[in-house]
């Protein structure tokens, strides 16, 4: 599951045992430990969608 909103996107995600990737894109502080992965721009959400597939 890819998405930008942490409490939406993510825990929602993780709950139902997907693979999450977090897209912040607006840099949000806080603790986002619950994604497999963090990236902040469109470079790295391709790279990692790359190197997933």
């Amino acid at each position: 599951m890819i998405g930008n909103s942490y409490e939406k996107d993510i825990e929602g995600a993780k709950k139902a045992g997907l693979n999450t990737l977090f897209f912040n894109e607006m840099a949000l502080k806080g603790d986002h430990t619950a994604a497999d992965r963090i990236i902040n721009t469109m470079e790295e959400l391709k790279k990692s969608i790359e190197e997933i597939l």
